[in-house]
């Protein structure tokens, strides 16, 4: 959106404290008709200020990597602490982001710096991530969590809480058996 870069450079010199500024979001679905994209389907996540910003983002709060604006500080140390995995091959924003709020980085909510997140445009490396590998991604991301938990200080109970659980929990017990623009067909296994 107009300005939204300009909305989070202005909170960031006035709260020396904003590590990493973000916004809004909407979320676009397209779908091809006759050649053109047309949007089909829209949703909307207004943001606010959250006082846990780690919590949120271990219960999976996610935002889009593009409503987020970091000050140099912080992506480097992030860069030094390889936040940004080439092995996960889905879900990598979200593993940075929540090794950032890990290391103590300070969220800060910018009201009206929107972004749009279009899915249907183009290939999406999510999307075309078969769903099995998702899972395995988010087991990894979840012990990289765990082990950088023991290096943060102050974590609150509902953060221990949360990054004391066992992955193995979530272990599918079903096989995706097509995957598709439209999303995944998933066959449970039965025992």
């Amino acid at each position: 959106m107009p300005r939204k870069i300009a909305k989070q450079v202005t909170l960031s010199e006035k709260q020396q404290d904003a590590d990493i500024a973000y916004g809004d979001w909407q979320w676009h679905f397209y779908k091809q008709q006759g050649g053109q994209p047309k949007l089909v389907h829209q949703l909307t996540f207004p943001g606010k200020q959250y006082d846990d910003f780690l919590l949120q983002l271990l219960m999976d709060n996610w935002r889009p990597p593009h409503a987020h604006l970091l000050r140099r500080e912080a992506a480097a140390h992030l860069q030094s602490i390889s936040a940004w995995n080439p092995t996960t091959t889905a879900c990598t924003d979200r593993e940075y982001y929540t090794l950032a709020a890990l290391e103590g980085f300070k969220f800060r909510y910018v009201a009206d710096a929107a972004v749009f997140y279009n899915s249907g445009l183009g290939p999406q490396v999510t999307r075309s991530t078969p769903y099995a590998k998702r899972i395995d991604n988010l087991k990894r991301m979840f012990q990289r969590f765990q082990n950088r938990k023991n290096a943060t200080i102050n974590l609150e109970p509902a953060h221990q809480f949360l990054l004391t659980q066992n992955w193995e929990l979530w272990q599918p017990s079903f096989s995706q058996i097509n995957m598709s623009e439209e999303g995944f067909w998933l066959q449970h296994n039965r025992s």
